[in-house]
């Protein structure tokens, strides 16, 4: 099976599967050139790149940026209650992992800039948050329908595990920062 934006290969070409046409019953394939690259999160992917404003200070932060870090992903609102049940083990984590190797970056999305400086200011969340808004925000690019969406990179920014819980999430962390 196969759904929709899935790349598959015919005859050794690569193509997007952009669904059926209902009009024609017919399945639209968009051939892509060989230097496509497959951004997605699923895992084994390349997570898409992107520039945004860190939150609290303003200052740029790419994925290219992180380049040669572990980074872990959080979409995320302050409304949201197993998003906020999280934190309290994300802050321990984020203070265990060893911060050259390991970054974490929050990307959150229906909110406001003044819900989210203070939440940021109370709970004492230290990683950067970047506040997703509208159309051109992450959560947008990146199709996140369910908060919170978890998504660990590799040091090459690539998907390594998507939605881990705290618990697996801690392990992989330990597990990496040997």
């Amino acid at each position: 099976m196969t759904e929709t934006g899935d790349i598959i290969t015919l005859g050794g070409r690569q193509y997007k599967n952009n669904g059926v046409n209902t009009y024609s019953n017919t399945l639209e394939l968009e051939a892509l050139t060989n230097d496509y690259i497959d951004y997605s999160l699923r895992a084994g992917r390349p997570f898409r790149p992107f520039v945004a404003s860190e939150f609290t200070t303003g200052i740029p932060v790419s994925l290219s940026s992180l380049k040669g870090k572990y980074v872990y992903v959080d979409f995320w609102g302050t409304w949201c209650s197993p998003c906020v049940s999280m934190i309290p083990t994300l802050k321990k984590l984020y203070r265990q992992v060893d911060k050259k190797r390991f970054e974490f970056l929050g990307i959150v999305g229906n909110d406001t800039p003044e819900r989210l400086r203070a939440f940021i200011k109370k709970h004492e969340v230290k990683w950067p948050q970047v506040l997703s808004v509208g159309k051109t925000g992450l959560i947008d690019q990146y199709h996140v329908t369910t908060y919170p969406t978890s998504i660990l990179l590799d040091p090459n920014g690539k998907v390594i595990a998507i939605n881990l819980d705290l618990e697996k999430l801690e392990t992989k962390l330990s597990e990496l920062n040997k």
